[in-house]
């Protein structure tokens, strides 16, 4: 692999130093109108790699082939240009400024407005940065965008999991940000990363109000590629083949002979007979001499049995273009993993289609469609991947062997106490299966009608359909004792278990658009609109036990207990819409927005929600005072505010029906000996349910400096939600009902953001640096004077949400003495355990001495470009970081000897002894055994903030000159290292994993290197 790419990177640093050089010619590049010398402009041969830059007077010298020779002048802030050069040996050329900056659209709600323009707060992703890096989900896509935090939680291939939150957690519920493809909600995951044309993230709720009561976390608009006009039809080719490792694993000791001498040390500090006999680990010891394939004296180690080099390649194909009347573009795609894990068991495959046209009909309707078509399948270990992790990875230990002699899977003749029923590492990857297929489909279909007074008409149609499938194998297994042959079931039943699910979800909008300019300064563009929209969904599952053997899987060849189960939910939301801008002179800028949705989950009387919002924008750069400032380009401050709600209070059926009480089948009653079927209400309700609403304000600016060189963009927020809706417990005397979910509740979110970046060019050297900036903090403002506490978490007024509620631990016991002057923990308390902080000075350890500490929610996120090129070459490199965030991992080899799980080394050099006090960790025992050492405390809160060189990406341009004698447009090759360094101070693990979930029983994230190509045609 490394010659390879040693091969490729060396291939693309090729670049050709010389051309037939015939003649010499000059000139001066001026600006337009004032004739001052312009330098730094690039004047480069075209077709070719041969170019110059001109002095600090404009003036220029280079050297041209031929008559035909084309001169291109290129400068950031101006117009290119270009010049035939003839027979002339002087070439003097006027460079315009460019309008490019000034006339850039941005994608908002059911529309487009000029940057420039914009009056809220809205990130736009830099597509282009994208291009040719190894994206397998969209999610991906956005990591580093201002103002988002992306966190992805596996890498498992074929199943993103990605938390997405912008500007913080606003909610109880869910925290999801709506996604919009072409203006229909679809999800992020079934996106294809090739087929995407921009995308723009709306954040506050002068952008989002327009989406009303399912915008209060955030929206991101994403539209598909969809050809230009006039420019005929050209075929676009890309590829990369890839490898991928595991970045970060625990070290655990997978040496048998330390694994029981240290448990040994282990049960010894807490008092108790050591597990293993000398006789038996002499007995190991020698036998391990004469046991190379460690039948009978394994040295197992799990990684090396399940783990394996990754391997993946995508293809994309895209044909785009147009005429005068219609643009067309097809993409298609296929992305194949085969993952980390061996026995296919972690492979994927993804295969998807686009087609995205319009075409004029009449001088006054034009019709379109947008088809979009994914089909996705992914398979795990039968056990699933999270549970393969915990039971067969991290609960696995060097002395249990995965096979014995005679080819069975084994079992150990030791034992671990804990370990009781061993999920054997090679059988449960082996044998079995789980495998998903998911397939989803959108057509949109839609027509604009030209109507008098400048009036259009837009009408628009979609179906969202989504089907599932999951099939699941559950074999019969056994592991036999190498010494007895005596096996031990560990899956007494083959079982067999299908599950389908379909989603259809029908949208119907149209709208009124009218845009119209008085007396040349004037500006008023108006929006009408009216939605609306169906979700249905439904499920089957059937399951039946007792197959002959583990060869077939229908569910035919299974014999006893057949169940099934299905259901299925509809929900409608009603919406009206619309929006108002006005501007004057491009100067004073406005706008007004509102929405108003019937939502089906909340009862009649209460389902109608008005949401609205205003922003205000002055563009100063283009006062008469700002003339004679020509270094700014742009200066515009700009304030909004809004309401926008929220109508995600649950999941499927959970979230619909919460004003009505909730009745429970099995609740039978007995009349006199006779017991009848019956129901019983089960769960209040509140009838009185009703929206959550955040209201933002938003002051930002944006300034443009030096020709276009320096973007920077300034945001602060206030966004405040009220009425989140929760459940509220009642009193046990009411009866056994669980309580309602109820408007109970406030929170905050303030922040600031900051987007800078600055390009500039030095004859063919260009270059890039953007930075990125965004801190948001968290708090609960209101519930009401209760707490909320689960577990080690705990959500309470004046912290951030789901916060930590643990003990606070002030270093390690030195001494009997120590122990016996500070507030007692427990009467198992001696030198070597952690010492925990007395808070309210009662001299007892408990509940009442737990902290609040910073919790799951990171307090800032910030990320990097750097960019260069020359003469074809490009260098991109990518850093993506989180701070101040935590996650608690514990439970298997996070804990030592964890109810007979492993131990990783640290305990064995940095555990406290006699002889080493002043080590980092506390005295060793096994984590069962001795709980008081793993109570919940910041001792083992770890920090999960890091910095991550996301992509680092080298690629090569080939000239016009030489493509065009291959009859090809563009060419391109690049390789790629994704994530491929990590800065964290975490352990064990890697710090981009599901923060609330407190183990790391996942699939790992990975490093990833590929290389390809891009060929248009």
């Amino acid at each position: 692999m490394k010659t390879f790419l040693l091969y490729v990177i060396g291939m693309l640093l090729w670049v050709p130093l010389s051309y037939a050089q015939t003649r010499t010619v000059h000139g001066r590049v001026t600006g337009e109108g004032d004739g001052t010398g312009l330098s730094g402009v690039t004047v480069t041969v075209k077709g070719t790699s041969v170019s110059t830059q001109t002095d600090s007077e404009g003036r220029y010298t280079i050297q041209v082939s031929g008559q035909q020779a084309v001169l291109v002048f290129t400068s950031i802030g101006a117009t290119a240009q270009e010049e035939a050069v003839g027979n002339r040996s002087v070439v003097d050329v006027s460079l315009t400024a460019s309008s490019e900056l000034l006339e850039e659209l941005v994608v908002v709600g059911y529309g487009k407005q000029k940057k420039v323009n914009l009056t809220g707060a809205v990130t736009v992703a830099d597509t282009k940065k994208l291009a040719n890096r190894p994206i397998t989900t969209s999610s991906q896509a956005l990591q580093g965008l201002n103002g988002l935090y992306v966190n992805q939680n596996t890498a498992q291939p074929g199943n993103d999991q990605a938390t997405i939150r912008i500007r913080g957690v606003g909610t109880l519920n869910n925290n999801d940000p709506l996604v919009l493809v072409d203006g229909i909600s679809y999800p992020l995951l079934d996106v294809n990363p090739n087929e995407i044309e921009s995308i723009s993230v709306l954040k506050d709720a002068a952008s989002t109000a327009v989406y009303g009561s399912r915008a209060a976390n955030g929206v991101i608009l994403i539209t598909t590629k969809a050809g230009s006009r006039g420019e005929g039809y050209r075929v676009t080719y890309n590829n990369y083949f890839g490898a991928e490792d595991v970045i970060k694993l625990p070290d655990v000791e997978w040496d048998p002979i330390k694994f029981m001498r240290y448990k040994n040390i282990a049960l010894g500090n807490e008092g108790k007979a050591p597990e293993y006999t000398e006789a038996e680990i002499q007995e190991y010891e020698q036998g391990m001499a004469g046991d190379p394939n460690g039948y009978m004296y394994p040295r197992t180690n799990p990684y090396d049995i399940a783990l394996k080099t990754g391997f993946m390649h995508e293809h994309n194909v895209t044909v785009s273009g147009g005429g005068d009347k219609h643009n067309l573009a097809i993409t298609l795609g296929a992305l194949n993993q085969d993952g980390v894990l061996k026995y296919g068991k972690s492979k994927a495959s993804k295969y998807s289609m686009g087609l995205n046209g319009k075409v004029d009909v009449t001088d006054f309707l034009s019709i379109g469609a947008k088809i979009s078509g994914v089909y996705r399948k992914f398979d795990e270990p039968q056990m699933t991947t999270e549970s393969y992790w915990q039971n067969a990875i991290f609960r696995t230990v060097p002395i249990f062997p995965v096979l014995i002699e005679d080819g069975r899977y084994g079992n150990t003749w030791l034992r671990s106490t804990g370990l009781n029923a061993w999920a054997n590492t090679l059988s449960r990857l082996r044998e079995g299966s789980r495998d998903y297929v998911r397939t989803r489909l959108l057509s949109n279909v839609f027509a604009d009608l030209k109507l008098p007074a400048g009036i259009t008409y837009r009408a628009n149609v979609a179906a969202n359909t989504y089907d599932y499938v999951q099939h699941v194998f559950q074999p019969y297994l056994e592991n036999v004792n190498p010494k007895t042959l005596t096996p031990v079931i560990v899956s007494n039943t083959a079982m067999g278990y299908r599950r389908y699910e379909k989603e259809i979800n029908l949208t119907g909008f149209h709208t009124l658009d009218w845009n119209k300019q008085f007396a040349d300064k004037h500006t008023v563009s108006v929006l009408l609109g009216n939605s609306i929209e169906t979700f249905s969904w439904e499920y089957f599952n059937a399951q039946k036990e007792g197959a002959m053997d583990n060869e077939l899987t229908d569910l035919d060849v299974f014999l006893t207990n057949p169940t099934v189960a299905g259901n299925s939910t509809k929900s409608a939301l009603l919406s009206y819409f619309g929006r108002l801008s006005y501007n004057f002179d491009e100067r004073y800028l406005m706008e007004v927005n509102f929405r108003s949705d019937g939502s089906s989950r909340f009862a009649k009387g209460h389902r109608w929600g008005l949401f609205p919002s205003f922003s205000l924008g002055w563009r100063i750069d283009r006062e008469r005072f700002m003339q004679d400032v020509t270094w700014i380009t742009v200066l515009k401050p700009r304030f909004s505010w809004g309401k926008i709600g929220n109508q995600e209070i649950g999941v499927g059926q959970n979230g619909l029906w919460r004003y009505i009480n909730a009745v429970g089948l099995g609740q039978n009653y007995s009349f006199g000996t006779t017991e009848a079927i019956g129901a019983a209400t089960t769960a209040a309700a509140d009838p009185n349910l009703s929206w959550e609403t955040t209201t933002m304000s938003n002051l930002g600016l944006d300034i443009t400096t030096f020709e276009g060189k320096l973007n920077t963009t300034i945001e602060w927020y206030n966004k405040m939600t009220d009425g989140i809706l929760r459940p509220v417990n009642f009193a046990s005397q009411v009866g056994d009902l669980t309580g309602p979910t109820t408007n109970v509740g406030s929170m905050r979110n303030r922040g600031m953001e900051v987007l800078m970046n600055y390009q500039d060019q030095f004859g063919q050297l260009s270059f890039e640096v953007e930075g990125s900036f965004a801190y948001n903090k968290n708090e609960v403002t209101n519930l009401n004077g209760q707490e909320i506490i689960s577990g080690r978490y705990i959500t309470a007024e004046g912290y951030p949400v789901q916060s930590y509620y643990i003990y606070e631990t002030e270093g390690i016991f030195q001494s009997d003495e120590e122990v016996a002057n500070h507030a007692f923990q427990n009467a198992a308390t001696k030198a070597g355990f952690l010492k925990y902080k007395d808070q309210n000075g009662d001299n007892v350890i408990d509940a009442k001495d737990r902290k609040i500490f910073a919790g799951v929610v990171p307090e800032y996120t910030y990320s990097f470009h750097l960019g260069m090129g020359y003469r074809g070459v490009q260098l991109n490199a990518f850093f993506q970081g989180v701070g101040k965030v935590f996650t608690y991992p514990q439970h298997n080899v996070s804990y030592p000897y964890y109810n007979g799980a492993g131990v990783t080394k640290e305990w064995e050099t940095d555990a406290w002894t006699p002889e080493n006090p002043n080590a980092r960790l506390p005295i060793l025992t096994t984590s069962t055994g001795n709980t008081l050492n793993f109570v919940n405390s910041n001792f083992w809160l770890q920090d999960a903030s890091y910095l991550r060189l996301k992509n680092l990406q080298l690629g090569y341009t080939f000239p016009a000159a030489i493509v065009q004698k291959i009859a090809l447009r563009d060419l391109r090759l690049f390789v790629n290292a994704q994530n491929l360094l990590t800065f964290t101070k975490m352990k064990n693990w890697d710090p981009e994993k599901d923060l609330t979930q407190d183990n790391i029983f996942a699939y790992p994230q990975v490093r990833t290197y590929s290389a390809g190509i891009n060929v248009t045609f």
